[in-house]
């Protein structure tokens, strides 16, 4: 252990404010004083650290179950958000909602319910697990808005929105996901075909951005038929044809028959899906059947005799089908009539 460096006091150079302390000091600790070889008297003075006392743990204090019971935070959940239960846990403060504050119009709670979803799908997917949907949607909340109060208010309403609008298949959908019906992997799939649905509806508009908040998205039969392959792959496996059951046993069941055009709408199409989803899991069957190809795939040399024959027999049907007229003229070969007409023709005008 180093020595703490020495500092030498010279009474006789002291004030007399200072005198009087250490006169205090040397009569207080009894210091003793030597004559050293000078002829002066001479006290040596150590300080040490005063060692500490043995810590001694309090007994508990007996506390009664009343007591105990009020300490403890609790939040109280309505009746009306006992749904939510797991995510009102997380809050510092019992649900509470304005009576004469209207809830979010239908439009801006299926915008509010998309940023979720967009901000979710927008997580990097590694090996660490991901947080509970509750956890995300907390988190979300709290980086948008950043102070407690506000985050509270926020969560509060979007709650207090989705009792209210109940009967919306979207609002249902995202409170399935929030109350545990769906669980994180049945969210990650609902996303994935959420994004598959966005980015077919996408292309097929020609590029035109899809507005999910504000549109309704109809999908015609066949895009639904590309859709369901898109999500679950081959159209011989099990994941597409117990789809494609569920698709027809519930267009069959709507009281208004669909038109081809407008078969199914977006959240329906995703909540049949999360259904078979839900059911292929239970028997333990894969959602996903890659496509696999029945021809193998050719040789340079078989491709090229292919596409020679392929034009052999267009020409054979071009000499056959494209008679030449006694006038010279040619007729059409898609419509079988004469483009132009004939001027001999009895169409001709």
């Amino acid at each position: 252990m180093e020595h703490a460096p020495r500092h030498v006091v010279v009474f006789g150079e002291l004030s007399p404010e200072q005198k009087r302390k250490y006169s205090k000091f040397i009569i207080d600790h009894n210091v003793k004083f030597a004559k050293n070889a000078d002829g002066l008297f001479v006290a040596t003075v150590r300080l040490e650290r005063p060692i500490a006392p043995a810590i001694v743990a309090p007994l508990p204090k007996h506390m009664s179950l009343q007591e105990r019971l009020r300490n403890i935070h609790v939040v109280t959940v309505p009746e009306a958000l006992g749904r939510y239960t797991a995510l009102c846990s997380m809050l510092e403060t019992s649900p509470e909602m304005d009576a004469a504050k209207q809830p979010l119009s239908d439009v801006n709670l299926i915008k509010l319910l998309h940023e979720v979803y967009d901000a979710r799908e927008a997580e990097p997917q590694g090996d660490v697990d991901q947080p509970s949907f509750c956890a995300f949607l907390l988190h979300f909340f709290q980086t948008r808005y950043g102070l407690p109060s506000l985050v509270h208010q926020h969560i509060f309403e979007l709650l207090f929105s989705l009792y209210a609008h109940r009967d919306d298949l979207e609002a249902e959908l995202f409170s399935s996901f929030l109350d545990g019906t769906y669980d994180d992997d049945a969210l990650r799939f609902f996303l994935d075909a959420r994004s598959k649905l966005v980015a077919m509806t996408t292309r097929d508009t020609l590029g035109t951005k899809l507005n999910v908040a504000k549109d309704s998205v109809w999908m015609s039969k066949a895009q639904c038929f590309v859709l369901a392959h898109h999500v679950y792959g081959a159209r011989l496996g099990a994941p597409y044809l117990a789809f494609m059951n569920k698709m027809k046993e519930y267009v069959a069941g709507q009281p208004m028959p669909r038109s081809v055009h407008e078969t199914m709408e977006m959240n329906e199409f995703l909540s049949l899906a999360l259904e078979t989803h839900q059911l292929l899991r239970a028997n333990g069957t894969a959602d996903y059947v890659p496509e696999i190809k029945e021809n193998p795939p050719t040789s340079p040399a078989d491709e090229k005799q292919r596409l020679f024959a392929l034009l052999q027999r267009v020409r054979h049907r071009q000499d056959h089908a494209l008679a030449v007229e006694a006038d010279g003229w040619l007729p059409h070969q898609e419509h079988g009539q004469p483009y132009p007409p004939s001027p001999k023709s009895p169409t001709w005008k």
